[in-house]
């Protein structure tokens, strides 16, 4: 037992550390990333308009007197832009103490759920390959439920798109890799 529970701390701190050079080190997301164009007018248009931070959606079929109606919302959604912003109003500094913390949480709960599978498929998932290989495939499964869904309903790039998907696999192969040493092979009958 012991050594499973070190396997999910080395395994959650070297997905800490991938998804942290994953999105700082790498250029491959911010190569998919554009700037607004007159980013200090929608910025300060903002800080007059948006009053409270959260998610917004535009367009909404929501009004200040109602309910859009179905054609109404049709309508303004294909003309466009359409899209949401994530408004944060007094954000301290892009990398905070809090921020790291509760990454780091993370990460060892992702691992903490990789190992219980992978543990509970021991058997069938007997030797390195094999786990490294269900552990990507597990990464394929988070990125199909998150970003390929942004990308269907949301039009997320497609390249954005991609760079989440070979950072899912890369991720969660490495974490299958590090599970391969902590995880006995069983009993041969």
């Amino acid at each position: 037992m012991k050594k499973l529970f070190l396997g999910v701390v080395t395994a959650g701190v070297v997905y800490f550390v991938w998804c942290a050079v994953s999105w700082t080190v790498i250029p491959w997301y911010n190569s998919q990333m554009k700037r607004l164009p007159e980013e200090t007018l929608i910025r300060d248009t903002l800080k007059v308009v948006v009053q409270q931070p959260g998610f917004y959606v535009f367009p909404s079929k929501e009004t200040p007197t109602g309910k859009l109606s179905g054609a109404e919302f049709k309508n303004l959604w294909t003309k466009g832009p359409v899209g949401f912003l994530v408004i944060s109003l007094n954000d301290p500094a892009p990398i905070t103490s809090k921020r790291i913390v509760v990454g780091a949480a993370g990460s060892l709960v992702t691992a903490l759920l990789l190992g219980w599978i992978l543990f509970a498929a021991r058997k069938e998932a007997n030797c390195v390959m094999s786990r490294t290989l269900l552990s990507a495939g597990l990464g394929v499964l988070v990125w199909m439920g998150s970003d390929f869904v942004g990308w269907t309903w949301w039009n997320f790039p497609l390249g954005y798109t991609l760079v989440s998907l070979a950072d899912r696999l890369i991720g969660f192969a490495l974490m299958g890799l590090v599970f391969s040493s902590f995880l006995r092979e069983p009993v041969k009958e």
